[in-house]
């Protein structure tokens, strides 16, 4: 069982290293989103899943809006210190199976008003 919980810390991680990727491509191309995961400058391997090799799905679902989704092994909703990685908290909470997490670029994109928000970390 933590051989799995592992494993999908590792898709955790990998899923949040899209997110911010997407939110750098926001900022850079005007506020659009990219059209694949391929168009982002990325660590090779992190746009699949660690076990299987399969690409993690990403779909945009409006302008400003995008789907990342993978499937996991285990679920961390017991959000126990075993179960869900430092720093990731709730925004990558799942069940085991296939989970889709909904997000927004509204707060990343670029204003000609207002100096670039910093991504998060």
């Amino acid at each position: 069982m933590q051989r799995q919980r592992m494993q999908d810390e590792t898709r955790i991680s990998n899923l949040a290293e899209i997110e911010n990727a997407v939110y750098q491509y926001v900022q850079i191309h005007d506020g659009s989103l990219p059209p694949a995961l391929s168009d982002l400058i990325l660590v090779e391997g992190t746009t699949q899943d660690p076990i299987t090799g399969q690409p993690y799905r990403y779909e945009i679902t409006d302008a400003t809006s995008f789907r990342l989704c993978a499937t996991f092994t285990t679920s961390n909703r017991e959000r126990t210190p075993e179960t869900v990685p430092y720093g990731y908290g709730n925004p990558w909470l799942h069940d085991a199976g296939e989970t889709c997490f909904q997000r927004s670029t509204d707060p990343y994109l670029p204003s000609r008003d207002a100096p670039v928000k910093p991504l998060p970390l």
